[in-house]
């Protein structure tokens, strides 16, 4: 991948990100397309945004690692049950990587993210939404809480929110939360 999202036809953003960035997307169950590219650009494009709208919080370093991990229900239900005390499958969840900056020059890993696809597909069904949206939106919330964002209150609820829709914007989706109450969990 480019050391910086690009658009439209491939040029690249006037200011690109002052790191490379690796994104590592691994399948682990679900009925995700196997092996398709344009599902991989779209995760790559939203990681890229979600960092972007995020610029003050990310930890200085010249390389950041993401990994995007593309599972099921019962995967995600027992990840969800056995780190957060909570049984069932939920859309996703977020890993952060908790590792301090000793070197900027060591590629910083930020975490992991997990999708669960049966509950990712049936929320998009359910809010009439195409399943490419929902995925860009759910790989942008869970990168953001990679970074220390939070909806646990109003305030910090808004913070993250703003931050989602300038990063689906950028990734050329419309506001995530336009037909839909809540945020994404």
């Amino acid at each position: 991948m480019p050391d910086g999202p690009s658009r439209g036809g491939g040029a690249p953003d006037p200011d690109p990100p002052p790191y490379a960035l690796t994104i590592d997307i691994a399948q682990d169950g679900g009925a995700w397309p196997e092996g398709a590219e344009a599902l991989d650009r779209l995760i790559e494009r939203a990681v890229a945004a979600a960092l972007a709208a995020a610029a003050p919080r990310v930890p200085r370093a010249d390389s950041l690692e993401v990994c995007v991990v593309l599972a099921d229900d019962p995967f995600v239900h027992d990840l969800n049950n056995r780190y957060r005390g909570k049984d069932k499958a939920t859309n996703v969840l977020s890993f952060p990587s908790g590792l301090a900056m000793l070197d900027p020059s060591a590629p910083r890993a930020l975490g992991d993210v997990v999708l669960a696809f049966e509950t990712v597909s049936a929320e998009a069904q359910a809010m009439g939404k195409a399943l490419r949206a929902h995925v860009a939106h759910l790989v942008v919330h869970g990168t953001l809480h990679l970074l220390g964002y939070t909806h646990e209150d109003d305030e910090d609820g808004d913070i993250m929110t703003a931050a989602e829709r300038a990063a689906m914007e950028a990734v050329g989706f419309s506001d995530p939360y336009a037909n839909t109450e809540g945020a994404a969990a």
